[in-house]
């Protein structure tokens, strides 16, 4: 993010050293107000403008179609994971250590000068103070300038009062936090440099002698000290020598022209409304930053898909079916079509970065698909026959639990004969019975709520094996060879069950698919 903002702020500082060569022959104060917005990036990451833009209100009907239910189950589907252990790296602080003592030597100079400002009896003529500036002049300077000199110099310098100091004490924070950074100093001497001429050319505009004007710069050079500090605001600063020259040949610049004063507020809309715009595009198509995709090993037996905290997914041995499911809200008899490895070949994925939460989460996916997999389908509707998830006679045997703030996105983690459901609706809990039941079920429970429990049973094609010391997964348990088969297992320990009908189903049909190349 550091990094990012970084260089935005420095494509930004190119574009308006752009803009401020192309208005060279105008006035100073435009230019000056072009540098001070080039400081001022530097305190607004455009990163911010985007989550302001993938905040806005988006039209109703859009907003909808991202709020609607996205809740999909897969194979040992775990919505919360454990941080793991891991050695700390010792880099970011080394580098936050070194930026610290940067900030803290540049604010001590700061504050050694503002010293010398506030009790050198030596010094020009300068407007001292951030929001309450006042002009402050040596004493028995009116006798050692004549009254036209003395009257341009304050002139000078109630140019100043109006905001300078505040600006300048803005671009004082931006060098002391980005001080590593020469682009931060060389924006500092532009302005210091338009701001001086912008006065010297009000001056000059209310009538000044220009002769007089010069001699009294020049006599204040010599009789006093310069100002320590850009925010107390003194007649001799920036290129003297160019200011000079500048005020002799009295120099008029030209005001802005209709179509300059037009590009200037485009480039100004511009810089705000193409970050606010990229935060509400990303806002409504959530998308990886960064995805990795590598084949998995062809003997793996595990297979899982894990939603992480911050928006980010990992998937061991995951089928593009999987995927497809979870990114949709699909169920296994949704899907029809593809080539043959859509249910055979698996993919270990790594991807971070974008939106966070768990909708958010499979919403990328779908980019995913098309991107790294090239997905091509089309949606068809089909009558077929369904199950409805109803509540059974003797009444719900589980009970809702209230979701602890901080505790993650609910869901469930499965395998052969057994659900466990950690802080999971029952909407999901139907989604996950269609891939067991052999075809869609639909939740018509009418209740609403999360749910913790664990449902066994003994699956139909279950075979015990003939030898007891056969190897099995540590993290699975065979089933009870004599327990409940799955229907009768809902009824007797949730208090659910499921009753046969028929209804239209949306069926995503697909069209093609290739492997991702590894990465």
């Amino acid at each position: 993010m550091i990094a990012n903002h970084l260089w935005q702020s420095t494509a930004f500082t190119a574009l308006a050293a752009a803009l401020a060569y192309a208005l060279r022959n105008n006035r100073a104060s435009v230019r000056y107000w072009i540098w001070l917005a080039a400081s001022l990036k530097f305190l607004a990451p455009f990163a911010l403008l985007m989550g302001i833009g993938g905040r806005l209100p988006v039209p109703p009907k859009t907003a909808v179609a991202l709020a609607a239910p996205t809740a999909t189950v897969v194979e040992n589907l775990v919505f919360t994971l454990p941080a793991l252990p891991r050695r700390a790296d010792p880099r970011p602080s080394i580098l936050f250590s070194i930026w610290a003592l940067g900030l803290l030597a540049v604010t001590a100079h700061w504050a050694r000068r503002w010293r010398l400002a506030a009790h050198s009896p030596a010094l020009e003529p300068g407007v001292f103070g951030i929001f309450r500036p006042r002009l402050m002049l040596p004493a028995g300077i009116e006798h050692r300038l004549s009254h036209e000199q003395l009257r341009a110099v304050i002139a000078h310098e109630m140019c100043h009062v109006r905001r300078d100091n505040l600006f300048a004490a803005i671009h004082m924070t931006v060098e002391a936090i980005f001080w590593f950074h020469p682009l931060v100093w060389w924006i500092g001497a532009r302005l210091v440099e338009e701001r001086e001429r912008a006065c010297d050319e009000e001056v000059l505009r209310q009538g000044a002698d220009p002769h007089e004007y010069a001699s009294g710069i020049l006599e204040v050079c010599k009789l006093y000290l310069e100002s320590p500090l850009v925010c107390v605001s003194g007649v001799t600063g920036a290129d003297l020598k160019r200011r000079i020259e500048a005020i002799m040949t009295a120099r008029v610049s030209r005001g802005l022209t209709l179509a300059r004063k037009l590009i200037l507020a485009g480039a100004a809309v511009v810089a705000i409304a193409v970050p606010l715009l990229i935060g509400i595009v990303r806002a409504q198509s959530p998308s990886f930053e960064v995805a990795s995709i590598k084949p998995a090993a062809a003997d793996d037996p595990n297979s899982n898909l894990r939603p992480l905290p911050g928006g980010a997914l990992h998937g061991v041995n995951v089928t593009l079916r999987t995927l497809f499911r979870v990114a949709y809200n699909l169920q296994d008899p949704q899907i029809s079509g593809g080539p043959s490895w859509i249910d055979s070949a698996g993919f270990n994925i790594d991807a971070n970065g974008g939106a966070a939460g768990l909708d958010q989460v499979r919403l990328k996916i779908r980019p995913l698909l098309a991107e790294r997999f090239h997905l091509k389908f089309h949606k068809e509707v089909k009558q077929m026959p369904v199950f409805a998830l109803v509540v059974a006679k003797g009444g719900l045997k589980i009970k809702d639990v209230r979701r602890e703030p901080g505790k993650g996105d609910g869901g469930y983690s499965w395998g052969r004969g057994r659900i466990v459901s950690q802080l999971a609706p029952l909407s999901e809990f139907a989604l996950l019975l269609s891939g067991i039941a052999g075809r869609p079920v639909i939740d018509r429970t009418g209740i609403e709520g999360n749910f913790d429990f664990t449902l066994k049973w003994t699956p139909d094609d279950y075979r015990p094996p003939a030898d007891a010391a056969a190897p099995r997964s540590p993290n699975e348990p065979p089933p009870d060879p004599n327990g409940p088969g799955l229907f009768t297992a809902l009824q007797e320990q949730l208090g659910l069950r499921l009753e046969a009908t028929t209804g239209p189903v949306e069926v995503f049909v697909i069209e093609s698919a290739e492997k991702p190349s590894e990465n």
